[in-house]
């Protein structure tokens, strides 16, 4: 379980960093 959940706070992390790159 906690490595599910670190998956799933990297893919977060991934979507927010693409989202602030697509923003720039």
């Amino acid at each position: 379980m906690n490595m599910n959940k670190l998956k799933l706070a990297e893919t977060s992390d991934n979507q927010e960093s693409t989202l602030k790159f697509s923003g720039c």
